[in-house]
């Protein structure tokens, strides 16, 4: 017998929630202090599905970014493929910038787009997430060190390569050089790659 632990994200009282499984079967679900946190348990353990979300530059609009998701909730393992479609289509279209989501790999047959990644030293990095996220030196360095493992492990899951390795970039830039020189140095080689 199979025992998965979940928070039940069903209604805002979060249930922690314990599913008993044998065979790919539902035995029991138990935790749950309403109706949906059963039905939602039972789904994420057997067909697990979620709406995906995020922000896209406007050129042009009455506001700079709008937030998007998709119309509904779609399997759990089919969200990369749906990410790496939009992240082609976009690319396809024109100059654009995109943040994560292991487009560098997604987008490597391309001639035409420069793969950046940005880092900094982790005291550096430790001060800034104290400051916007007013944390302590301690939770912020908790905070980086859980994203960046996070980031890591997504990029090798769908990628099979290593986050943050210099030969899946055109350029790998340390931000405490300062801002201005850095981005600098991504305009000047983008219009180099024309």
């Amino acid at each position: 017998m199979k025992r998965k632990e979940l928070i039940c994200i069903g209604c805002p009282m979060g249930c922690p929630i314990v599913v008993e499984m044998e065979d790919g079967r539902v035995l029991s679900v138990t935790g749950n202090t309403c109706p949906r946190g059963e039905s939602y348990a039972r789904k994420e353990v057997t067909n697990p599905t979620r709406i995906v979300t995020t922000t896209v530059r406007v050129d042009g609009g009455k506001v700079p970014m709008i937030n998007v998701k998709t119309e509904r909730d779609i399997p759990k393992d089919k969200i990369f493929d749906a990410q790496s479609k939009v992240i082609r289509e976009i690319a396809a279209k024109g100059h654009c910038v995109i943040v994560g989501r292991c487009a560098d790999q997604i987008l490597k047959d391309r001639t035409d787009c420069l793969n950046v990644f940005l880092h900094a030293p982790l005291t550096n990095r430790i001060k800034r997430v104290m400051s916007k996220k007013n944390l302590t030196e301690k939770e912020a360095k908790n905070l980086i060190l859980k994203e960046e493992r996070r980031r890591a492990d997504n990029y090798h899951y769908y990628t099979r390569q290593i986050w943050g390795a210099s030969a899946n970039y055109h350029l790998s830039l340390d931000t405490a050089l300062g801002y201005d020189y850095v981005m600098d140095v991504i305009l000047g080689t983008a219009k180099r790659l024309k």
